[in-house]
Parts: C-alpha cells; structure tokens; sequence
C-alpha cells in the first residue's frame, strides 16, 4: 500500500532491503524475464544456503530467520524457504505473476519449497536455493524449468492437484537471452 508505518521493525527492515534491491538491480525497460533473472541472481549471489537446517538442536545454530525474506536480505543465510519468499515478496513488488510451492516430504523427510512464474501465459518453476552457487557464480539449473524436469532425479514433490503445470520452455535459461 506504500504505508510502512504499521509494519514491525523487522519487516520495515526487510522492506526498506528489497526496495534497495530493486532500485539497484530493476530497470524500467527491462522484460519480466530480465527482471526475475536478475532477482534470482540477486538472491543466489547474496545469500548462502544454512545447512545449520539439517541440525536443529538447541546448540545447533539454526536461526527461524533462515526460512524468511530476513534471512536472505538481512543475515545473509538462509535455507529453501528462505530463498523461496524471498523470490516471492520481490515477484509481488515487480508484480509478476508468482507462487511458492511446498514439497512434500521426500525420503529424506524434508519438506523443500521453490517459485512458479508466470510469463506470457506459462509457467516456469524456479528454485534460487538449489541454484545456490555456494561461493561461485549463480547457477541457473533449476531457473524457469518445467514441473517434468523437477520430477525427474530430485526431491521435488508437491501435491499436483493444486498447483499448475509448468509446461513453459520459451524462458528458460540460456535460451532467451
């Protein structure tokens, strides 16, 4: 709405660290593509995986922020949810037609959560936290791939009764560019 001033001081600090980050990296002239490429890179580029997750023992580290826009924009650690709102609160900001969807538990037994998008009518998923380069250049294996792809040789499984299809091969990286 534009109005901060009932936000906590928490969330006044994730915002005011998006709107940073939108001033910094979005153009004007730049297409949905460009602009969720670049957020992605942002988010994959800035912030490292917290595999404290995998412990969560009181001694453990494993800080609640690491699944929120606060991990990734503020501490600069987070785990896939983290990363997947992250990506989410920066689509609704660029209004681009986005979802987050939850996994369902693997045999690992971890949930895990990534991105849809929207992009001339067809969806695309997008998973910033498995594209984490942890210390080199942002990956962009699983930028704007298809549900068929997540399948195949992953942990990625979600409830397909509710959430669409990403069929979209138009966006995918290396061939829009």
């Amino acid at each position: 709405s534009g109005d901060d001033s009932s936000l906590s001081e928490i969330n006044r600090s994730i915002l005011n660290a998006a709107r940073d980050v939108v001033e910094s990296e979005i153009d004007d002239n730049m297409s949905d593509y460009e602009k969720e490429l670049a957020i992605h890179d942002f988010i994959t580029d800035w912030s490292r995986f917290d595999y404290s997750v995998f412990g969560r023992d009181a001694e453990g580290g494993f800080k609640e922020e690491s699944a929120t826009p606060y991990g990734v924009l503020i501490n600069k650690s987070a785990m896939c949810h983290g990363y997947s709102s992250t990506f989410q609160l920066f689509m609704d900001m660029l209004d681009i037609e986005c979802m987050t969807v939850c996994g369902i538990p693997g045999s690992n037994g971890v949930e895990h959560s990534w991105n849809m998008v929207k992009l001339d009518g067809e969806w695309y998923c997008v998973d910033c936290a498995w594209d984490d380069p942890i210390g080199a250049a942002p990956g962009h294996t699983y930028f704007n791939v298809t549900s068929d792809y997540l399948r195949k040789g992953s942990i990625h499984r979600w409830d397909e009764s509710s959430i669409p299809e990403a069929a979209g091969t138009d966006y995918a990286y290396g061939k829009h560019r």
